[in-house]
């Protein structure tokens, strides 16, 4: 299978030709897209973003990594809460009493010499009164008025046992991106080099991008109309899949080519990196993304600039956590993106962070 810039792709499967940047925040919660190189594996759903890529086929339909969750979910929504299964159980068994106890009436009313119709009455009057109509019916609407109310506020209840059961929860526990974050992502910081203002790092760094729907690109050209910065127009733009972008664009009295993109790539280019590296590595500490601002000139590149990527928390979701506390319900973060970006989410929010021993995730306690 070939996947090119934009598309999803349809297919579980390993890489074989070709490098890009895909967005897989719908199945790991990573917040910005990975690079993903030959030999490596990418799933259904997921956004390719940049490159052009050509896709071994490992799985297809219902064998794919989503189909397995889309399934997972089903069976869930489709079970049976406890208290629904202990309301069919007594109705299996009170229900044939109730007949049993209705066809007795008509017996015994016909024996005392009472005329059909009587005996019919009375025997309806027995189900009437002793059936258990609102025995099977109540837990159900119940049921289906509490998930109704919940979606309306946002909630989305995937098993019914979970309504059942909330009353007593002790613990809620939050994914990262996209519930406690925007979930896009945002300029941060930007930090220039040799005499190069912020304002102008920005600028340069928005014309290498215009164009691309790249969410890096995006945080750039809102950052920049944000702050009112002039972005010169730039010519010959070229996306260096897995590595970042490079365009022309004057540069002071002159064009330049200047290039934007991951510190590897940058330095694999002869650029010193020194003038930068203790606030890139800041930035990257603070669990923030970096691309790198350079020029080229006959062959050399030169750093002029720093760009850091940040989600941010999303309004309220503080205030929310600050309302579990108060009702003494613990608050716990478990994210699928790099730790750094965890940690400081958690650091947002007023938690402290614990790393599990038992895998990669960073959890955050409150």
């Amino acid at each position: 299978m070939v996947a090119l810039p934009g598309e999803r792709i349809a297919v579980d499967g390993v890489i074989r030709e070709g490098s890009t940047s895909v967005d897989e925040s719908m199945l790991t919660g990573e917040s910005l897209p990975v690079d993903r190189h030959p030999g490596e594996k990418v799933a259904t759903g997921a956004l390719n973003t940049t490159g052009r890529i050509v896709i071994e086929t490992t799985a297809v339909g219902g064998d794919t990594m989503l189909a397995k969750i889309v399934r997972l979910v089903e069976d869930a929504q489709a079970a049976k809460a406890p208290i629904q299964r202990l309301v069919d159980r007594v109705a299996a068994v009170f229900v044939p009493i109730v007949l049993a106890i209705a066809a007795v009436t008509v017996i015994g009313w016909l024996a005392a010499g009472a005329p059909l119709e009587t005996a019919v009455i009375n025997a309806v009057s027995v189900l009437v009164i002793a059936c258990p109509c609102a025995l099977g019916l109540a837990t159900p609407t119940a049921i289906i008025a509490g998930t109704g109310v919940a979606a309306k506020n946002g909630i989305l209840i995937k098993d019914v046992e979970a309504l059942e059961i909330a009353r007593t929860v002790s613990l809620v526990v939050f994914d990262k991106t996209g519930t406690l974050t925007e979930g896009r992502p945002r300029v941060a910081a930007v930090v220039g080099a040799g005499g190069i203002g912020e304002r102008e790092v920005l600028a340069l760094a928005a014309a290498v991008n215009a164009g691309s729907t790249h969410p890096l690109a995006e945080a750039l050209r809102a950052a920049a109309a944000g702050q009112a910065v002039a972005v010169p127009a730039a010519t010959r733009h070229k996306v260096v899949a897995g590595r970042g972008a490079l365009a022309f664009a004057r540069f002071g009295e002159a064009e330049a080519e200047l290039l934007l993109g991951s510190r590897a790539w940058i330095g694999g280019l002869g650029a010193d990196l020194g003038a930068l590296a203790n606030a890139a590595g800041e930035q990257e500490r603070a669990g923030r993304t970096v691309s790198w601002l350079a020029r080229r000139q006959g062959g050399q590149a030169e750093a002029i600039g720093l760009i850091a990527y940040a989600d941010t928390p999303r309004p309220g979701a503080r205030a929310a956590i600050d309302d579990l506390r108060r009702l003494g319900v613990e608050a716990t973060m478990i994210s699928g993106d790099n730790e750094g970006a965890a940690a400081a989410i958690a650091a947002a929010l007023a938690w402290r962070t614990t790393r599990p021993t038992c895998c990669r995730r960073t959890r955050a306690r409150g």
